[in-house]
């Protein structure tokens, strides 16, 4: 008789009656039963957060929860809730943040990069409002000494710029990157220690590459990998590596095309493209710019004239 006093003066909150659906075992007239409300699928979308590691655990009335109308056994879902988490949070009481700081910090990091992708400077627009005949795509391509580009560097980087048929600009450089390259990765690309130990470092590489980039379109195959490297190479060497229009063979494949394969090689093979060298960086340059220029082709064909038109075919982003 004395629980139900100790609640009467609480409101009737959802993490009130959470806690009383742990401690009772159902939750009293007037508070919210959360099983059948905002948690029906709490282990397999990871809590609140819907990966593993983030929102909320539900600490030791997760029980109640699992209980819920309609919600499949553990085993049964394809992203389960780790148990590591339930092990640590095991002694914990009612809800308990879990993550808050990584999903501020996905958040805020996460705001730069819409900005980036939705955020057109007048000298982008005006390069998107050009026409396909008179703007200036550069194909870019670099090879890396492993995936993530905190902690692996690059190694080779090619580029060449076309405007139309006209080819107007090439660099093709291997670059010392400052450490030994993996045996896995040397095993991809070719490229080894002793190819690139008199090469140059980024930074001088960096300069050359900004006045070739000026004023240009981006054109890669999965372009955000090589972006992502680029951006971090300019800034360990105190530069800004330039926002421009991205157009990504590998989206225009996605959403326009069924390969059986999106990988560069495996489309080139279906357009009977030649691809000899892949995994250089030259070489997947030239197979990247033959591969955008049959796409272009059925774009013409189907009315496309301009960048701008052609840019949100593949998604609409900028470097």
């Amino acid at each position: 008789m004395g629980r139900p006093a100790r609640h009467a003066g609480h409101s009737h909150s959802r993490l009130h009656g959470a806690r009383l659906l742990h401690r009772e075992g159902a939750a009293p007239e007037g508070v919210p039963d959360l099983r059948r409300e905002i948690f029906p699928d709490i282990r397999a979308r990871g809590a609140l957060g819907f990966f593993p590691g983030q929102g909320l655990v539900l600490g030791p009335f997760r029980r109640g929860v699992g209980r819920a109308d309609g919600v499949r056994p553990p085993e049964a879902h394809t992203r389960p809730f780790p148990d590591k988490y339930h092990r640590q949070r095991a002694g914990g009481r009612g809800l308990r943040p879990v993550g808050a700081l990584y999903i501020l910090r996905r958040f805020l990091t996460g705001i730069p990069r819409l900005a980036r992708s939705t955020t057109m400077l007048p000298a982008e627009q005006e390069i998107l409002d050009k026409h396909l005949d008179e703007a200036v795509f550069s194909f870019l391509d670099v090879e890396t000494t492993g995936l993530s580009p905190r902690s692996a560097r690059i190694c080779e980087i090619a580029a060449v710029s076309f405007r139309g048929p006209e080819r107007i600009g090439t660099l093709a450089e291997l670059v010392n990157p400052g450490g030994p390259i993996p045996p896995a990765c040397s095993a991809i690309h070719g490229i080894t220690d002793e190819m690139v130990k008199d090469s140059p470092s980024f930074g001088s590489v960096a300069p050359r590459l900004l006045a070739m980039l000026e004023n240009t379109v981006i054109v890669g195959h999965n372009a955000d990998f090589d972006i992502r490297f680029l951006r971090s190479e300019f800034e360990r060497v105190g530069l800004k590596f330039p926002g421009l229009p991205v157009v990504d063979t590998l989206a225009i494949a996605r959403k326009n095309w069924k390969f059986q394969s999106n990988r560069l090689g495996n489309i080139a093979a279906e357009l009977n493209i030649s691809s000899e060298g892949w995994h250089r960086a030259l070489a997947d340059v030239e197979t990247t710019r033959k591969i955008f220029e049959h796409f272009i082709g059925a774009f013409r064909a189907a009315g496309t004239a301009t960048v701008g038109e052609l840019w949100k075919k593949s998604g609409g982003k900028t470097s």
